[in-house]
């Protein structure tokens, strides 16, 4: 019996070291893959504000083209010393349910036209009623890893007869219903550490605005400045709200700071 009871003893003493071994095996473990984690982190956020010195701005527009938009890099940000495609996604909402398209630019090709449709076998059906507009952007490296540079969104003109266009970011409205082909899209660069170009660009096509609209941004930090070029642009700022508006008369790209 003394030695039935010893080695019960025993056997529970090496259960507790076994368990303990593992419990502590675990914690490192998840310690490492923690720590892996926040280097990862840290590293892709150092990347990103030290080699992206200028935010890519591009521009949607419309073409002559029936439902067809051009995406456009308008801007040298200089992504190619580090950087090999710009890619995108752009989703929509429209008559048939959410839509999207997927594409990247590149040193060689640094526009593309985007069919807001389907197409088979020859035949297009066109999307109509669209409406909340996103573009997310990512910038791939020569290791083939994408930086996200965040959702931006966007409003169409011309799909509805309608005075006013809304998306999680901002508003525009018109004083009569229209139904102009245009494109606004704002880019949110707010949360970069340099802010360059700017905080936000506002890309407004055609450059001949057939509108004027009202512009209202959701969510916005202070902004000291608007500029349209080098001409400065008269708005107005809600702290308590958070909101800026602004006219648009004219097409371009509207830098906030």
């Amino acid at each position: 019996m003394k030695k039935k009871g010893l080695f019960i003893t025993l056997g529970l003493i090496l259960l507790f070291i076994l368990a303990t071994v593992i419990i502590l095996f675990i914690k490192n473990k998840k310690t490492a893959i923690s720590q892996q984690k926040k280097e990862k982190a840290t590293s892709l956020q150092k990347e990103k504000t030290t080699q992206l010195a200028t935010f890519p701005v591009v521009s949607l527009e419309p073409t002559s083209k029936r439902n067809t938009l051009l995406i456009k890099l308008i801007n040298d940000p200089q992504l190619w010393q580090n950087y090999t495609k710009l890619n995108y996604e752009l989703m929509y909402d429209s008559d048939r349910g959410p839509r999207g398209l997927m594409g990247s630019l590149t040193p060689q090709s640094l526009s593309e036209e985007l069919f807001l449709g389907s197409e088979s076998s020859g035949h297009r059906v066109y999307d109509q009623g669209i409406d909340n507009g996103q573009l997310t952007l990512y910038l791939e490296n020569q290791d083939g890893e994408n930086i996200n540079l965040g959702t931006h969104y966007f409003v169409v003109g011309g799909y509805k007869y309608t005075n006013k266009w809304e998306t999680e970011a901002f508003e525009v409205s018109t004083p009569k219903k229209s139904r102009s082909d245009f494109v606004i899209l704002v880019l949110n660069n707010s949360q970069s550490t340099t802010a360059k170009p700017a905080k936000y660009i506002i890309s407004v096509r055609p450059l001949v605005f057939p509108l004027t609209a009202t512009l209202t941004l959701k969510n916005i930090t202070e902004i000291k400045q608007v500029k349209l070029g080098s001409k400065e642009v008269k708005y107005q700022f809600d702290s308590l709200n958070h909101q800026l508006k602004l006219t648009i008369d004219r097409g371009g790209e509207y830098y906030l700071n």
